[in-house]
């Protein structure tokens, strides 16, 4: 179940995966990834289960499957460090490789993953179509933007147990989406920071299972 939204009069569709589609340009839109998260921290010693890459992308592909797309707009942060794309499985990076080839893939640089990316894809700082600017950290100046690297969380209550879920964050010129990689932390969706980018003035939009939760 998806969430139509109307932003810089476009319309925009807010999906419970965490990502953002626009049909008008057939573009999904994706915050961090973080793939091979997992492998970081077993190189420090501290072992999670090693899924994470491969759960955020099958995630991914049921998305693709679901909707029509041509683009696919990364806001950064697509790997957990810079060597992450070596350690990415063979099956992965095939996948990978071969996305970059079915779509136009925009690949924005973040403050984690390095330059290595897939020859096909187009990397770039920042990027903008009509209006909209998509950058991987929100920037004052982007008079509407799209943006991840804070990765929100809200905590809610559902059947008196508080639970934290990714949650997009929508002003009316700014949007932060959540997190898109599995395994990802996050900061709570009140706190100062994101009231600074908004200027106070924000909604929230939970991630909840496969629907999404509008909190005032």
């Amino acid at each position: 179940m998806s969430n139509k939204i109307l932003f810089a009069n476009k319309e925009l569709f807010l999906q419970f995966d965490g990502s953002i589609y626009w049909p008008e340009k057939k573009s999904l839109i994706l915050g961090d990834l973080h793939l091979e998260k997992s492998s970081y921290f077993a190189k420090l010693g501290n072992f999670l289960p090693p899924y994470d890459s491969i759960e955020t992308i099958s995630r991914l592909e049921l998305t693709l499957r679901a909707l029509e797309v041509k683009k696919i707009i990364l806001l950064g942060d697509i790997f957990h460090d810079k060597e992450g794309i070596n350690r990415l499985s063979k099956k992965l990076r095939l996948y990978l490789n071969n996305l970059c080839r079915s779509f136009e893939v925009i690949w924005l640089v973040g403050n984690h993953d390095g330059h290595i990316r897939p020859k096909q894809a187009r990397y770039l700082s920042e990027y903008q179509i009509d209006n909209i600017s998509f950058n991987h950290r929100s920037l004052k100046n982007n008079d509407y933007e799209l943006s991840g690297h804070y990765h929100p969380k809200a905590t809610i209550k559902l059947f008196k147990i508080k639970i934290s879920k990714p949650c997009f964050l929508v002003g009316e010129s700014k949007i932060i989406l959540p997190a898109y990689g599995a395994f990802t932390g996050g900061i709570d969706a009140k706190d100062k920071i994101f009231k600074n980018i908004f200027n106070n003035k924000y909604k929230t939009y939970v991630l909840l299972n496969e629907k999404i939760l509008k909190v005032i």
